[in-house]
């Protein structure tokens, strides 16, 4: 029960930030969404993808489970608090172009710059529409909702394994209603088989090759799915395992919401798709086994992760 609390409080913390990004999201388009959002979007696909295993060791007839909580933390780059960018659209309301205005109907150019949804929370951003190179229209748009680099995940895992050099493992969470935060929900799947019991005779190394597949539910406004193929490898030394491991991931963010105008109060709803910067990863680690599982790791891809776990069993 304490475990189930220390997840839903960290979880809901980061319904905090939902909520205000919710609010913040409903008074842009979407074009600027897709650029205000990137790194909201690349670390929630990397942080899910993290932490999948902690040895490649799989037995043939040994069961074996364990269960805890595994932690994540994406580092992001300086690049990924602000965003700078010409787009060429069709100039209309939604760029502050209005009926009557030089340029509206026709074909154009905005530059979107500003914080990013983990940049400066108190410098707003800025939309510039353009006609035949000069400027017809200026909106303010948006500040971050949270100014950091070190994006967190906290979630409880469950692993059983020893059937057929097979294990599974289990992530899940039940849907959090947050009331104004908006719902949170997380549940993930994945199967590992330990290449070492197609051999007669013992490899130098463990063999793990594995699949992972996720979701995640933050507010409102954001769905989030990852998937990854990994191989393993490992050894042991006494009570302290080490093990290196390479995968191969996608992920990918819907985003829904509904924009509204400040001034006339008009609504339109926004929906988008857009995949995570990451495809793969390199994964180095170490498991000191006693009494517990206590691991630590980092991977590196398109971003670094930083990822450890606290599990108990056998």
């Amino acid at each position: 029960m304490k475990v189930l609390i220390l997840v839903i409080v960290a979880l809901s913390a980061v319904g905090v930030v939902a909520q205000d990004f919710d609010e913040a999201i409903e008074q842009v388009g979407m074009l600027y969404a897709r650029e205000y959002t990137r790194p909201l979007i690349d670390a929630f696909g990397i942080n899910q993808n993290s932490a999948l295993f902690t040895t490649a060791s799989v037995p043939v007839s040994k069961i074996q489970f364990s269960f805890g909580l595994k932690m994540m933390n994406t580092q992001l780059n300086d690049s990924d608090q602000q965003f700078d960018t010409y787009q060429n659209v069709t100039l209309d309301e939604s760029y502050g172009v209005n009926e009557g205005d030089d340029g509206y109907g026709e074909s154009g150019a905005i530059w979107m710059h500003g914080p990013t949804v983990f940049g400066d929370t108190e410098e707003a951003g800025e939309l510039v529409a353009y006609y035949l190179g000069l400027p017809v229209a200026s909106q303010q748009t948006i500040a971050g909702v949270i100014e950091t680099k070190n994006i967190p995940m906290v979630i409880p895992e469950f692993t059983i394994g020893g059937v057929a050099g097979l294990r599974g493992v289990f992530r899940w969470l039940p849907e959090i209603d947050g009331g104004d935060i908006g719902k949170i929900g997380y549940s993930g799947f994945g199967v590992q088989y330990g290449v070492n019991n197609l051999f007669a005779s013992i490899l130098p190394v463990d063999i793990m090759v594995g699949f992972f597949k996720q979701s995640l539910t933050i507010g409102d406004s954001a769905d989030a799915e990852a998937t990854s193929y990994h191989v393993a490898a490992s050894r042991e030394f006494g009570p302290l395992t080490g093990y290196a491991g390479y995968a191969y991931e996608s992920s990918a963010v819907d985003i829904s919401y509904t924009m509204v105008d400040l001034e006339d109060k008009s609504e339109t709803q926004v929906n988008f798709a857009a995949d995570g910067v990451q495809t793969s990863r390199t994964t180095f680690g170490a498991t000191l086994n006693f009494l517990l599982k206590l691991n630590a790791e980092v991977s590196f891809g398109e971003r670094t992760n930083y990822s450890g776990g606290l599990l108990f069993g056998f």
